[in-house]
Formats: structure tokens, sequence, C-alpha cells
């Protein structure tokens, strides 16, 4: 029989703090807690927050240890920002060494920053209430979580404040640029790119998107692998102390971090640098001086098939093609490509269809395989993974269909060892008129959002363009 939850914390006027909970999902949540609490008024609240209904269908572990109902959280060693993991209890349990590596996440003060001073391991030397309370504010103005949905079960990455950056015309034809205004010190990531920055004050950046195939000559694509977009920056001078690049290589794995290095191309000669950390998502360099910046990876002939790589399967829906044809992407994930498939779609008055669109980690040459029901004619039934520079057509499979009744499954699986990298669910709903109609031009914030697989018939699929001049 289950106890009704103590007293709130904030009613008790106990000491507080602010933990991290870890679903096996991947993704993170965070929670305010006092240090009072038991282990059990910790699970009720985690039910409440993930949507569970009893507190006997999950464990939390804490430090590779069950954490105990009767104790409490002060007595069971959990200090501020610390994360905990939820396990559900099916069938006897979850196995505890299924976890990913534990990984504490950095403090965020008022202004977004990495705390740089370490947490007392005892809950009642928590952070000034003040600062603990702004430092709650910034979390939850951040609707970037820990886990940077979409992007890798396995990769945790940081916590920054989200700024949205005004998006004007370019002096170029069809470019776009993002004008950020940044309020104050601290490090920021942009809600459109995934750029991220490091300020000393408030300031304006403007960047936008580069073109590797144009940027990097073809001797140096024998060697370097691009890894993630190419950005053209411009700030005033010493007013960003670092700059974080987004990278699309999984480091889950071991991946060799010696091998990234970033391209600083000026007056069309490319400078090397080496960065000054590299973390899942991002390789960050310190004291940048701009112009085009951008991630890659030196290629190692024996091992550049080896290379894991954080990918995405897109879906879309084109309404001036014949009854029912979608377009479906296999590409790494990376925005600047994201973003020239949807104005490449829009000019086929696309709609986005939402599905989960990460995929477990692709390699670069390797061929992966659709299958679905077989009243679905697949054509070709192979895809050959590679990066294509945002300039160029970009690699997709049509997919027709004249009636959708009911829902199939559809699978990507790798040729040579056939295992599962995605599946989805289609049903009717999913891509039928009134719901796409429904939606915000392709080109919004919404793309950028989980993606969820409906119902189709008899398909055939084709594949465009598979892959002719491309980078990797």
């Amino acid at each position: 029989m289950e106890h009704r939850p103590t007293q709130s914390s904030a009613a008790t006027g106990r000491a507080q703090g602010t933990i991290f909970i870890r679903e096996l999902s991947g993704k993170v949540s965070v929670l305010d807690v006092c240090w009072e609490d038991t282990g059990l008024d910790l699970k009720r609240r985690v039910i409440q927050k993930i949507g569970l209904y009893s507190v006997d269908w999950i464990k939390l572990i804490f430090a590779d240890k069950q954490l105990e109902d009767a104790r409490s959280l002060r007595h069971q060693g959990l200090t501020n920002h610390c994360v905990v993991h939820v396990l559900l209890n099916l069938r006897g349990g979850g196995d505890i060494s299924a976890l990913p590596p534990v990984c504490d996440f950095p403090a965020v003060t008022a202004q977004g920053r990495e705390g740089a001073q370490p947490h007392s391991s005892s809950p009642d030397k928590a952070e000034p209430e003040e600062q603990t309370r702004e430092a709650r504010r910034a979390m939850a103005a951040c609707r970037y979580s820990a886990m940077l949905t979409g992007k890798c079960k396995r990769c945790v990455g940081e916590i920054l404040p989200e700024v949205t950056p005004e998006i004007v015309p370019g002096t170029e034809e069809n470019r776009t640029v993002y004008r950020a205004r940044i309020p104050s010190a601290g490090s920021f990531h942009c809600s459109e790119t995934g750029l991220g920055f490091e300020v000393s004050a408030a300031v304006t950046v403007e960047y936008e998107y580069g073109s590797w195939a144009e940027s990097l000559s073809p001797s140096a694509r024998q060697e370097w692998m691009v890894a993630g977009p190419l950005f053209h920056i411009r700030a005033e001078p010493d007013t960003v102390r670092a700059v974080h690049l987004p990278h699309f290589v999984c480091l889950a794995d071991g991946a060799d971090e010696s091998l990234c290095h970033i391209a600083h191309f000026e007056a069309g000669r490319m400078i090397l640098e080496s960065p000054s950390r590299i973390n899942n998502f991002f390789a960050v360099l310190e004291n940048p001086s701009f112009s085009q910046l951008g991630v890659l990876w030196r290629k190692i002939r024996s091992a550049i098939k080896f290379i894991p790589i954080h990918s995405l399967v897109l879906i879309f829906r084109t309404l001036s093609a014949a009854d029912v044809t979608l377009h479906l992407y296999l590409i790494p994930n990376d925005h600047s490509l994201r973003k020239a498939i949807e104005e490449e779609e829009m000019k086929w008055k696309s709609k986005h269809v939402p599905k989960p669109p990460q995929t477990d980690p692709l390699y670069f040459g390797s061929r992966y395989q659709v299958s679905g029901p077989s009243d679905l004619e697949i054509t070709p039934t192979q895809l050959h993974f590679c990066y294509r520079s945002p300039v160029e057509q970009q690699s997709y499979i049509e997919i027709y269909t004249k009636e959708l009744e009911k829902e199939i499954r559809l699978h990507v699986n790798g040729q040579d060892d056939g295992s599962l990298v995605w599946e989805a669910l289609v049903r009717p709903g999913d891509v039928s008129l009134s719901a796409l109609s429904s939606q915000t031009p392709t080109g919004q914030s919404d793309f950028y959002r989980a993606l969820s697989f409906h119902s189709l018939n008899p398909f055939r699929w084709h594949v465009q363009s598979p892959c002719l001049t491309h980078i990797h």
C-alpha cells in the first residue's frame, strides 16, 4: 500500500537542490529535490514526471547502486546536478550493466555558463539561494535537453541556454544570414543551427552556412573527412571567447579525437587548428579569429569505414506529385543539410512527415537496406551512405502508393551485418492531406522536432541521384 508523499521541500523550507533524471531512452529531465526526501519520495516524483502509475514499476540507480526507498537522498550521496538513472522493473527488473556511462552535467549559472566551482559532497553546502534560483531559470529556459534529443542514445550533450536568431536575407542569392543578439556574458547555443558561443559581454553575432564543396580543395578531400557544417561567422573582435562548432562523429565507441581539426579558411587558404576541447556534439575553439570555420576529421584509409556518424532519416510528402509520393533521406545529423533539404522540398510543395529521425550511428561508404512488408516495391533495395555538400542535390528514396489502408513498419538495416539501425511505423493518418495541411510550412522549427511514422500500402521506391560527387 502506497503512502502519500511527504510535504514538498518548498513547503518545509529544507535544503534543496537540482538533479538530472535520465531514462534508458536517453531523455534527460531536470528535477528539484529536497535532500531529506527519501528514495521513495523521489520515485513518486519521477513517475509523475515521466508518466508512469506506480513506484513499483521503476528502480532508481545512482553511482551504480540502486537507491533505497527508506533512506534520505543526503545519506545516499546525492549532490547538486548529479545524474539518477531510471530502470523499468520488467520481469524481474533491468540490468544495471546496460546503463551508459554516468556523466555529470555542468552547473549552469544565471548566464548559462558552466560553473567553475565544484559542488560539495554535502548537499547542505549548496549554492546560495539566489544563484540556485537563477540556475533553475536558465535550465528551465533551455529547451535543449541534456540528451540533445534526436542525436544519439549514448552521447550526452552540454546544457546551454538557447538563443533564437533573427533570420535576414543574405547578400548572395539563396543565402540566409542568422543574427543572434546574445544578451549577456555566458555560453549560448543557436536554436536554428546548433552553433554555440561563449561571450564576455552582450554582443551581436552574424553567421551563415558556407559550402565545403566550394572551399575544400580536391586534394584536401583525399586527406580530410567533413565532420560538420561550415560556418561563415562575423563578430566584433575580442567579444567571443570561444565558438562551439557542431560535429556529427559519434564518440561513444572511442573515436580517435586526435584526428579532429578545425578548418579556418582565409583568403583562399585553409589553416588547420586543433580544437581547445571536444565533446560529444561540438569541437570548441577558444579565442577564435572569424571567417569560415568547420570541423574536419583526418582520414586513415584503414579506419574510414569505422568512424561512427550521428545520422537521421527524414521523410516528406510531395503534394505536387501524383497520389501519395514520399521522399526519404538518410543523412548525417548536420543542420545545413537539413536546411538544404527543406528548401528543396519546399519547391515541390512538400510537407514534413513527422517520424523519429534518429538512427543508430552509421558509417560513410557503407550500404543500408530499406525493407518493409512484402507488398512494397522497393527500388533500389540499398542506399549508399555518404556526405554531400548542401549545394549539391541530396540523395533520396521516392515512395509511391495509390492507397493508404493499413499501417506498415519500415526498417533500415546495415547490408554487411544486417543490424537494424532505424525503424518506424507509418499509418494512413501520418500522410493524409488533412493532417499535413495543418502543419506550418516546411522550414519552421517543427521540422527539427522528433518525427513519427504512419501507414502506407503498396509502394514504389526510387532513389534519386545515388551519391555522385560526395565528400567524406
